[in-house]
């Protein structure tokens, strides 16, 4: 059992500091701009593989893990410039996910660990991390083992802290195996059950494993549980090594809403993507003053015609929420691409939304 000991200890190691690591120190650190988590790469992230006598080989293939920034629409992840793959390894650009090239591993390199870095994209801000891979020795009895098709072993992984009215991203973490073990790529992500609860306003991607979006401002002060299910393109699913899968915690902090004791006050001027986006019949917008006076709030169609005033009117240093419908002047909105602008002062800013029946 040597190999599989080995290869299953690295992949167990490396959830332990994930999350040990993040527990400690990742929803300390904000990206002073926009109000929300630091991005980064999880540190000491990696997996490892083996090539036995008959020249068989397996790369366990893991979900690599970014925490923080405000993905849109996912990470996006890509090798950094000057950095190369071990020979026979790639990572998928939009699932972080690290594999099997299909091009063979270096027969020999037994006992080589490489390093090799990582860039992750939340669409605004760039984090880069360090990235191990050690190609193991078979066991003289057993040849080379492979890890499983599964969720991590620990019972509850607490993900960074998030705000309420401000962007959030997190990687969820599963381990693809090797070999025949292996998951076929694509893999589907979603909630285990209706009794699982995502803090309104975050969704699951379901094809990049993050949880994503902006939480609503009544969700501030609450701490919200949820287990997740996965599956590979033949609808295997991932197993559960304990009694059940792992318990994913995320904790939402309070934003001003206005000028109150106890918070810090917004440091600048923010127009927040809607959410949800696509959308159907109504979306939220959020937006941050970081100074007082007259605020403009507009909806414009393709053509730029004005579809809506949801704001026109002095306001206070604050975070507010504005909700949006389909339904403009007594009248339905046809499908397709808006646009909201904001103008506080010389701030402008305007954003797209999509709106689908």
């Amino acid at each position: 059992m040597k190999g599989r000991i080995q290869i299953l200890g690295m992949i167990v190691f490396t959830a332990l500091f994930t999350v040990s690591f993040m527990t400690t120190v990742g929803s300390n650190f904000l990206d002073g701009g926009r109000n929300v988590p630091e991005l980064m790469i999880v540190p000491w992230q990696g997996s490892s593989g083996c090539i036995n006598s008959t020249g068989g080989e397996i790369v366990n293939a893991v979900t690599l893990v970014a925490w923080g920034g405000a993905p849109s629409s996912g990470y996006t992840w890509t090798r950094s410039s000057g950095s190369s793959f071990p020979p026979g390894t790639t990572v998928d650009n939009l699932s972080g996910i690290f594999h099997s090239s299909g091009m063979g591993l270096d027969p020999n390199a037994v006992n080589t660990t490489y390093t090799f870095n990582m860039t992750v994209s939340d669409g605004l801000t760039t984090a880069s991390e360090d990235i191990r891979f050690t190609i193991e020795e078979p066991s003289p009895t057993f040849g080379c083992g492979a890890a499983f098709f599964q969720q991590s072993s620990l019972p509850a992984i607490p993900l960074p802290d998030a705000t309420a009215a401000s962007g959030y991203g997190a990687s969820l973490f599963v381990t693809l195996g090797g070999g025949v073990e292996e998951a076929t790529l694509p893999l589907s992500w979603s909630l285990s059950s209706a009794d699982n609860t995502l803090p309104p306003g975050l969704v699951i991607d379901a094809t990049r494993g993050v949880v994503r979006g902006t939480p609503f401002s009544n969700t501030a002060g609450q701490t919200y549980s949820f287990t997740i299910e996965v599956r590979d393109a033949n609808n295997r699913i991932a197993i559960c090594p304990n009694a059940g899968c792992p318990i994913y915690q995320i904790r939402v902090k309070g934003i001003p809403t206005d000028i109150q004791k106890g918070f810090d006050l917004p440091t600048h001027f923010y127009l927040y993507q809607n959410y949800p986006n696509p959308f159907n019949p109504s979306t939220v917008i959020n937006y941050m003053l970081v100074e007082g006076g007259y605020v403009t709030l507009k909806v414009y169609d393709v053509l730029g015609r004005e579809i809506a005033v949801l704001i026109n009117e002095e306001k206070p240093v604050g975070v507010y929420e504005v909700e949006f419908s389909a339904m403009s002047r007594g009248i339905e909105l046809p499908s397709g691409i808006y646009f909201y602008r904001l103008q506080a002062g010389k701030f402008i800013e305007t954003k797209k939304m999509v709106l689908i029946r």
